[in-house]
């Protein structure tokens, strides 16, 4: 077996993770981490046994990069490393520069290279299930509580409601129209409550409400169509088809889905398609279509940023 010789970018929350799941895997080997900006990279590399690299060229000459922090901080040498069909992995794209995604995008298009972001729910089993069923949307409501508190309105669009935008925009596959955009402030001090309407150019209407709860998670995802209705509840991870046609088989409900590791997924998954040089089924351009509507959310609602 060839293994995919892989270097770490960054010592961020995720890294340890990052690092455990990938040495649990066979398809890569972990060539080294480094981090420009943080020493903590020289403790993962000690407590982990694995390299610290400093050496410009041995960097940028990994199979694979995973960049688990901001890419503005290595943005000119990822450029040039993707122009080589160098195959990157993001993990957190709400927190970077638009700009420099999008133009990271278009050279990638250009090298055949693999560029994906991290993802949570669309790598779910479930969800997967969910996109065989998405024939003609209509209309598409999503519903999610956060659990995890948060201090700022930016912190609580750009870590948790960007996420929800792309599961919406994965689940239409065609361009935005329109959007609108309110919120308020229901219980802690800072705009804790959103709600977007997505207006796509196929006719197709979503509805996105998310707040801060602070004790309960919920998400729920409902999708209209001609023929069926989909509803999705991914904590109970329990999906029911409505079959709007067959009425002796009205209705189909799927449980027991388990829960899962979304990365470990994820990693799979690039494994599989650096070595067989296919692209991700994943489209890849909502992730910067979804921190355009971030971004616009942001704006919107005319908020302070905090770093």
């Amino acid at each position: 077996m060839i293994m995919i010789k892989t270097v770490i970018l960054g010592s961020g929350p995720s890294t340890v993770e990052h690092i455990k799941i990938l040495k649990s895997l066979p398809d890569f080997e972990i060539a080294g981490i480094f981090d420009k900006d943080s020493p903590d990279a020289k403790s993962f590399s000690r407590k982990y046994k694995i390299p610290y690299l400093d050496d410009h060229e041995k960097i940028f000459s990994a199979d694979f990069i995973d960049v688990t922090g901001y890419v503005s901080t290595y943005f000119t040498d990822l450029k040039m490393y993707i122009k080589k069909s160098g195959n990157l992995y993001i993990e957190d794209f709400g927190k970077q520069d638009i700009n420099q995604i999008e133009l990271l995008y278009r050279i990638a298009e250009e090298s055949k290279s693999i560029y994906l972001f991290g993802k949570k729910d669309q790598f779910s089993t479930i969800f997967a299930e969910t996109q065989k069923e998405i024939k003609n949307p209509r209309i598409i409501h999503y519903y999610r509580e956060i659990k995890e508190i948060v201090n700022s309105t930016d912190k609580y669009i750009y870590n948790h409601l960007v996420y929800d935008i792309d599961l919406v925009l994965n689940s239409v596959l065609t361009e935005v129209k329109r959007i609108s955009v309110s919120g308020c402030v229901l219980k802690l001090n800072f705009i804790d409550f959103i709600n977007i309407r997505i207006e796509f150019v196929n006719g197709t209407i979503a509805d996105i409400s998310a707040r801060v709860s602070g004790n309960n998670e919920k998400q729920k995802l409902i999708i209209y169509q001609p023929s069926k209705s989909i509803k999705v509840d991914f904590i109970k991870r329990k999906m029911q088809i409505e079959n709007n046609e067959d009425k002796e088989k009205q209705r189909l409900t799927k449980k027991g889905y388990k829960k899962e590791v979304y990365i470990k997924k994820q990693f799979k998954y690039l494994a599989n398609c650096i070595s067989t040089s296919s692209d991700p089924y994943i489209n890849i351009f909502s992730n910067f279509n979804s921190l355009k509507i971030a971004n616009q959310v942001y704006d919107s609602l005319k908020i302070d940023k905090v770093n």
